[in-house]
């Protein structure tokens, strides 16, 4: 026998560490991330749909806003009410909203407003003008009353509707 030969006899074999039955720690707190990730994108893609009204008429709005001054008066004060009327039908109950006209309109506006807005502001004009042949409006005022209706939009976003008590 030689040399080599002899210290290959005198190593041992390799021998495993045992196997543990349990799964490491490390791949515990990777699981909880992977599970906290997955539900935070549950969270925000929810919260994104919800919200999915409010940016259509933020759309709508700026669509409004470029046709200021292209068309008349009568059509861009037609497409605020309407869009109002959206917005309020969409945070609130139909059967509350849907027949209100003239001062209760008014006032429900500036009830998701949290802030006399239309009643006694620039707002007025979708009861005063909206419905006239030729309304007497400058676009300034006009400007305003867009400015009032990003209020709106913006408050509506946050309004909590007052529940009838049965």
């Amino acid at each position: 026998m030689n040399e080599a030969e002899s210290l290959l006899d005198s190593m041992r074999g390799v021998e495993l560490p045992p196997v543990s039955a349990s799964i490491a720690p490390g791949w515990w707190i990777v699981l909880l991330l992977i599970i906290g990730l997955c539900l935070l994108v549950f969270f925000f893609h929810q919260r994104w749909r919800k919200r999915l009204w409010q940016r259509q008429a933020k759309q709508a709005l700026q669509d409004i806003r470029q046709r200021v001054g292209k068309e008349p008066s009568v059509a861009i004060l037609s497409s605020c009410s309407q869009l109002a009327r959206k917005l309020v039908l969409a945070v609130d109950q139909r059967d509350q909203v849907a027949n209100l006209h003239g001062e209760a309109w008014l006032q429900k506006l500036d009830d998701v407003c949290k802030r006399p807005e239309f009643s006694q502001g620039i707002g007025r004009l979708l009861v005063d003008q909206a419905y006239q042949k030729q309304p007497q409006v400058s676009e300034h005022d006009l400007s305003d009353l867009l400015e009032s209706m990003d209020v709106l939009i913006n408050a509506a976003g946050r309004y909590q509707p007052q529940r009838l008590q049965s």
